[in-house]
């Protein structure tokens, strides 16, 4: 399972964000169709190359923004701070591998033409992953 995937999976058992964005609108890459607000879009921004250490393990850090597309900026701030109260600080696993923890680095709060809001989150998350011997 990739970084993404997981960050969906733990969305999905998360308390305070399912009820403000269901699962099911957190997309990866790209909402499609006609999705209703709000809606979580994931884009992941960088990598920085792997370094190896002496435990046979590859680690790299990822930056990955939250992209919170809402009707009203209010809602778009209790978003960013429910995935603040989930992944800020926090590690999980991965299905080959750790996020040993994410660290969020900034917010924006931009407005759209038609009145609505994109508030964007962005984390750094530091992750290991076992190498092949």
């Amino acid at each position: 399972m990739s970084l993404e995937g997981a960050i969906h999976d733990r969305w999905a058992g998360a308390t305070a964000l399912v009820p403000r964005v269901p699962a099911a609108r957190v997309f990866t890459g790209a909402a499609r169709g006609d999705v209703p607000l709000p809606y979580v879009v994931l884009v992941r921004e960088g990598e920085t190359a792997r370094l190896r250490t002496s435990s046979l393990t590859e680690v790299s850090d990822i930056v990955v923004r939250f992209e919170i597309y809402v009707a009203e900026l209010d809602a778009g701030k209790a978003i960013a701070e429910a995935i603040r109260g989930e992944f800020n600080r926090r590690g999980f696993a991965l299905s080959l591998g750790t996020c040993l923890v994410m660290q969020g680095t900034s917010e924006q709060e931009q407005p759209a033409a038609d009145g609505t809001w994109t508030v964007t989150a962005s984390y750094l998350a530091r992750v290991a992953v076992p190498v092949a011997s």
